[in-house]
């Protein structure tokens, strides 16, 4: 293959640019804001190579602030950076970029930055100081973990996950001595008392953290926007900005999109979608939906399109491949329009085949709950009086984690649709009482003791009630009913896990909060521990209430004492409700996992679906890939019945999981609702699913597992 001589690649090379700065007059036009605009660097325009690096990235702001870098420590530019869009790659080494000072770049009038990234790693996106943290008065930096320090003030915490890609918005006002960071348009924190910004008179570091000869560091991620303007923007300018990003990346997280998508669900060569009619078409009777498939690394103009009238607001497409990653989403037309009146937001999916029935789905890579959670977890089920059935998962891993997600079912599980998403529920517990339906869980992570009641079978609901001040730490465990109360089992978290329980008469109005009791917080005791066990660090969680065969009511908790596996702590339930005490130890399989106890009503054996540990090896005890059905007459001796679910792929112990088991009786049948890591997830631990299984005739005979 022939290369191409100096002269030709300084032609192409020169005709690039020209075409860059052409496109950039075309795109500056749609800029919504461009007053106060200081610093515009932009991945697909502008960029000036040595080879593959990047040693100049053009300021499109019309200041003349380029970016500039030495070959030898140049970053490259990657087509498929954010979200299928391009972006300037820094390797976190030794990569970054210089931008000379200008008064206009400093903060002491204010600053406002945009940045659209994902990052693995590292420090910095932006820092303009030539000393460390921002410990001095006269510096800022913008950083891929809390945001933007001024002055030395800074978010103490990350509210950015490594691996996604993020639209963050820092603005700091000195009026007001405070900082504020945005995800995606999404408050994420806010500092106060930050003290007045000097005049700073160095160059602005791009992917690095500037310290020479001490604590450097750079970035490990793709930068594929940079915007900076040298005031702290009022919000209505700020939201303009915001949106016109979300809508160039894709980025639009929930409730900010105008064609909501309420379940993406991938199967077998498959998507299934399902979405809201835009409030901007209510009583239109002529929309028509338009569901875009795509390669995620493709353009959108290469998708394939399955049409459906306005009647329909779920599709499904076929003839997918199996494990590759896709881009999907749903644009709405009304009459003979050519433009859209609503474009949803983009999600992502991985098509496989899945056990169970998928009610709920996230991807590991998907941006659009990334201010809620990014994985899948809190499975619960309850069977409504009138025999639907309703599920529930909240989402971790990121975000707010305070939000619970409902799903029903009108014919037995075989089908499920969403219905309400629920904030201010975490760790939720759905259970039916007096044929209403609740969800007992916490306000947020490590928060108050919440209840929620819904009038309509999940659809509207109501404003909690707190019960308990926290922070608390629950799991959807069973909620029941022995001597006139309702129990079930909570942990008081101060500093570690104390057990306790929390109770009502069957008779009261359970959103009366003066109506029900909290026992006192008991802490573990080592003393607790079996004979032979040395824990270096054990605690004990996610309690069952369980009434054993004697009447006397049990809290049997999760027992993480590692090495050691094996066995239950059980604590017994004062009669008030007011205390609990120690039991003793019971042998059991899944004692490294949530887990749900129930009694039949009719034979009395205890029954539950365990994490069983198949062949214990050195850091492979606490694996989920394998789902047992177990039993017991006495709630001391369990037996394996069958292995329910198992995957013995060798991978399986790393990516698989089926865990945090919620089951009910379901006449001759067992019922229940899984989170499923699997095809892609993130881990075993990092579930991607909420599934639904029923295993038939469990008392009787092999045992079948299907919808």
């Amino acid at each position: 293959m022939m290369r191409p001589s100096r002269s030709t690649a300084s032609a192409i090379l020169t005709s690039f640019l020209i075409a860059s700065v052409s496109r950039c007059a075309a795109l500056g036009s749609d800029l919504p804001v461009k007053a106060n605009l200081q610093l515009w660097l932009k991945a697909d325009v502008g960029l000036e190579f040595d080879a593959s690096k990047v040693t100049t990235w053009q300021d499109q702001s019309g200041q003349g602030h380029h970016a500039r870098a030495a070959s030898a420590t140049a970053p490259v530019r990657v087509r498929d950076g954010v979200n299928g869009r391009p972006a300037v790659r820094f390797d976190g080494a030794r990569s970054f970029m210089t931008v000379a000072h200008a008064p206009g770049l400093s903060a002491d009038r204010g600053l406002t930055v945009f940045c659209v990234y994902r990052y693995l790693g590292g420090f910095r996106i932006a820092q303009k100081k030539d000393r460390s943290s921002g410990l001095t008065p006269d510096g800022w930096f913008v950083s891929p973990g809390p945001g933007l320090g001024v002055a030395g003030r800074f978010a103490r915490s990350p509210f950015f996950a490594r691996g996604h890609a993020y639209l963050q918005t820092s603005v700091y006002d000195p009026s007001s001595a405070k900082i504020r960071v945005f995800s995606s348009g999404e408050p994420a924190c806010e500092v106060t008392e930050v003290p007045p910004c000097k005049l700073n008179a160095d160059p602005i570091h791009i992917g690095k953290r500037h310290y020479p000869g001490q604590s450097e560091g750079h970035l490990d991620g793709c930068l594929a926007e940079l915007l900076i303007y040298n005031v702290a923007m009022p919000d209505d300018e700020r939201v303009r900005v915001e949106g016109y990003l979300r809508d160039e990346y894709g980025l639009a997280r929930y409730g900010q999109e105008a064609l909501p998508i309420t379940r993406v669900i991938p199967g077998r060569r498959s998507v299934t979608v399902d979405w809201l009619a835009p409030q901007t078409a209510t009583g239109r009777t002529d929309l028509q939906y338009a569901l875009e498939v795509k390669l995620r690394s493709a353009p959108w103009e290469r998708a394939v399109v399955k049409t459906v009238t306005g009647r329909h607001t779920s599709a499904t497409l076929d003839g997918l491949l199996n494990h590759a990653d896709y881009s999907v989403r749903v644009r709405t037309t009304a009459g003979d329009a050519a433009a859209p009146l609503a474009t949803s937001a983009e999600r992502l999916a991985s098509p496989s085949d899945v056990p169970g029935v998928v009610i709920d789905y996230v991807h590991k890579n998907e941006a659009y709950f990334l201010n809620k959670g990014i994985y899948i977890g809190s499975p619960s089920i309850a069977r409504l009086p009138d025999g639907r059935l309703v599920a529930s998962h909240d989402l971790f891993g990121c975000g707010s984690w305070d939000f619970s997600r409902i799903f029903r079912s009108d014919d037995a599980g075989l089908h499920w649709r969403h219905v309400a998403d629920l904030p201010e529920a975490f760790w939720g517990k759905l259970f039916v009482h007096r044929d209403k339906l609740y969800m007992l869980a916490c306000r947020h992570r490590f928060g108050d003791i919440v209840l929620h009641r819904s009038p309509d079978g999940g659809e509207t609901w109501g404003k909690p009630v707190a019960l308990a001040t926290g922070p608390y730490h629950k799991a959807p465990v069973p909620i029941t009913t022995h001597r006139g109360r309702l129990w079930t089992c909570v942990e008081l978290r101060d500093p570690e896990f104390q057990a306790a329980v929390i109770s009502v008469p069957v008779d009261a109005d359970l959103m009366d909060p003066k109506t029900w009791t909290i026992s006192k917080p008991l802490p573990y005791d080592r003393a607790w521990q079996p004979e032979g066990w040395s824990p270096k660090r054990a605690h004990v969680s996610e309690g069952n209430a369980v009434v054993d065969p004697q009447g006397k009511l049990l809290n049997i908790l999760r027992y993480n004492a590692p090495p050691h596996y094996g066995k239950v702590v059980v604590l017994d339930i004062a009669p008030d409700g007011r205390s609990l005490s120690f039991h003793g130890t019971f042998d059991f399989h899944g004692s490294l996992t949530k887990f749900t106890i129930r009694r039949h009503p009719t034979t009395g054996v205890y029954w539950s679906l365990v994490n069983r540990v198949p062949e214990p090896r050195d850091g492979q005890r606490a694996v989920r890939n394998v789902l047992t059905l177990v039993k017991s007459r006495d709630l001391r001796r369990w037996t394996p019945v069958r292995d329910v679910l198992r995957d013995d792929r060798e991978t399986a112990p790393k990516y698989t999981g089926y865990q945090y088991i919620d089951w009910l009786f379901d006449g001759t049948d067992i019922i229940f609702a899984s989170r499923t890591a699997y095809n892609g997830a993130h881990n075993f631990h990092d579930a991607n699913h909420l599934t639904f299984h029923r295993v038939r005739n469990f008392a009787a005979g092999p045992v079948s597992v299907g919808p």
